[in-house]
């Protein structure tokens, strides 16, 4: 977890019983980055003081530096991510690389078609970019060709050729394959609506995502079924603070911030969701599980 205090340093915590504990050592890059950290290949991805570092998940060896960059996004291959090098001025990207977690370059990319630091997400095929407020592009990493645009500038998360999205306000979610171009609508159910948000979580099978909702007793969790098409809303806690959402790499729990320093934690066998038994002393910024 990457702790909203001067620093911002990383805690660690052994679950279930374990207590956090600050890792020294580390320093974290402040700003507002689209990912902070990220599990991927047994390896934790983080924005460190220097660039784009890997570390083991107990955070105990040297940290490798993946790039000097601006910032990272998640790879649709495991074990990878996207790193995004500003230009000069640091208002527009220059060029986009995708590494592993131990620094080897498997596909150097070109300059993205949007203007900005605008590239959110990637699946398999494409690299997505907030073209202007209202759509998104997908394009080749390569050669900045756009291979498909949509109609809402929000993505939530992707997976595979998969990337869940909204328009603004969020009428209904979107579930669209960038490959083929099918798409499914998801409409909001009885008493809550979607969020225009970044944030949402895939199941590491893609089966289910995990998405912000608005309902008249604040915001709470809904857990999108991808093949149904048909979204519900979890019992327990609800989402405060930074909307952090995080799947366990089992896909068997799905982490979330209740705010005041509490962690949630919904079972997917068993369908609750209770408090962890520990209470931090500042806001999450971000988080990842093992």
């Amino acid at each position: 977890m990457q702790l909203r205090r001067p620093a911002e340093p990383l805690a660690l915590v052994d679950l279930p019983a374990g207590r956090p504990r600050i890792v020294r050592g580390i320093a974290t890059r402040g700003g507002d980055p689209p990912m902070r950290v990220l599990r991927t290949g047994g390896r934790l991805v983080y924005h460190g003081a220097a660039g784009v570092r890997a570390i083991d998940l107990a955070l105990k060896e040297p940290p490798e530096r993946l790039g000097a960059t601006g910032y990272f996004i998640p790879s649709a291959t495991d074990g990878r991510v996207w790193l995004m090098f500003l230009d000069k001025h640091e208002r527009d990207l220059a060029r986009v690389a995708e590494v592993t977690v131990d620094g080897r370059v498997t596909t150097r990319g070109g300059k993205p078609p949007c203007r900005g630091v605008s590239v959110l997400r990637a699946t398999a095929e494409a690299l997505l970019c907030q073209d202007d407020a209202s759509r998104l592009l997908a394009f080749d990493p390569e050669t900045g060709r756009v291979l498909r645009r949509l109609p809402g500038p929000f993505p939530l998360d992707t997976h595979g050729s998969r990337v869940a999205w909204c328009a603004e306000r969020c009428p209904e979610l979107h579930l669209t394959d960038v490959a083929g171009g099918s798409d499914t609508e998801v409409e909001p159910g009885p008493g809550f609506r979607f969020e225009e948000t970044y944030e949402g979580a895939f199941s590491p099978d893609g089966s289910l995502l995990a998405a912000p909702v608005r309902t008249c007793g604040g915001r709470r969790v809904a857990l999108v079924d991808v093949d149904a098409g048909t979204a519900r809303v979890i019992a327990g806690p609800r989402l405060a603070g930074y909307r952090n959402l995080a799947w366990s790499s089992s896909g068997r729990r799905l982490y979330y911030n209740a705010g005041r320093g509490r962690i949630a934690a919904y079972d997917r066998a068993s369908g609750r969701t209770r408090l962890l038994p520990f209470r931090l002393s500042s806001q999450v910024l971000d988080m990842a599980a093992s």
